[in-house]
């Protein structure tokens, strides 16, 4: 868990440590913290290889007014999980400053859209959608998201595009769901329940989107327990099964009885066994005579 915040709403402090849960050994722990005047909350994520950016956020949380209000930054770091070290990359801010925010990494590119500024009043939510080239470590401005909102759930697609999903602002929850594919945006099926504050994802193997929960309203105080799934290449059983329906038991194998051996008839016999005329017998071992007990009469 990285760039979090900690504390209340709308007071909310920027966390200390980076933390890391293993889930091997069910527990976490503690990795070094972002510099200090580096702190920041709702930014995006985005995970390259072995190093994790950070990118834009908010110092101040929802504070409006007085020394530690709330400031919305362009600022991009990375953290290298292998390790454990923070780099900053100064004189590189985003064109946009955002917050409530997030990304995905298309080819070459951390792009980031949607989001607001938390630092205006009224929270107004950004359009330019904002890409950090990594071959250049320059930002290059794109195509603006359809419907500007922030708080959205964020994921990228298995086809390496980013894709956003519901979000609030404009005093609503929104149903929008839309797909960057580092240039254009294209608006797909929107969501049945509007809502923000969630989460989504993305599983290649049965081609679905799942968000879960979240809020209903602009804001906080309507949670909802909610969960929707999208089908995108249009089947609902693309894993051999319906949605919220578990899979079959297997069927018990059953292991065939044998039959069981014939026991040999003896034929007539036509006249005395023939004894062979030689032949060894097998050591005899000796054994003590059985007496038997008193009260047993004994036939002679």
């Amino acid at each position: 868990i990285v760039a979090a915040w900690k504390k209340w709403f709308p007071y909310e402090e920027n966390a200390d440590y980076v933390y890391v849960f293993d889930p091997a050994a069910n527990s976490w722990e503690k990795r070094t913290p972002m510099p200090t005047d580096r702190r920041r909350g709702s930014a995006a994520v985005v995970v390259v290889g072995s190093k994790i950016y950070v990118s834009h956020g908010n110092r101040g949380g929802h504070e409006q007014d007085g020394e530690d209000k709330a400031t919305s930054v362009g600022w991009i770091d990375y953290y290298e999980i292998d390790k454990d070290k923070w780099t900053a990359l100064t004189g590189k801010d985003a064109p946009n400053p955002r917050d409530h925010t997030g990304g995905a990494l298309i080819g070459n590119k951390i792009c980031v859209a949607g989001g607001r500024n938390g630092g205006v009043p009224g929270w107004p939510s950004v359009a330019p959608t904002d890409c950090f080239n990594l071959s250049t470590n320059e930002w290059e401005v794109k195509a603006d998201i359809p419907q500007p909102r922030a708080g959205a759930s964020y994921g990228q697609t298995c086809d390496g595009k980013l894709i956003i999903a519901g979000g609030e602002g404009e005093g609503k929850a929104w149903t929008n769901v839309d797909v960057f594919d580092g240039e254009n945006w294209t608006t797909i099926d929107s969501l049945n329940v509007g809502r923000h504050g969630s989460g989504l994802a993305v599983d290649c193997d049965c081609e679905t989107i799942t968000v879960a929960s979240g809020n209903a309203k602009q804001g906080g105080s309507s949670e909802i327990k909610s969960v929707e799934t999208f089908f995108y290449s249009g089947s609902d059983n693309q894993c051999g099964q319906t949605p919220n329906t578990p899979a079959p038991l297997p069927k018990p194998t059953v292991a065939p009885i044998p039959s069981p051996t014939p026991v040999p008839t003896p034929g007539p016999t036509s006249g005395p066994t023939k004894v062979p005329t030689s032949y060894s017998l097998p050591p005899q071992t000796s054994h003590p005579t059985a007496k038997a007990p008193a009260d047993v009469p004994v036939r002679a």
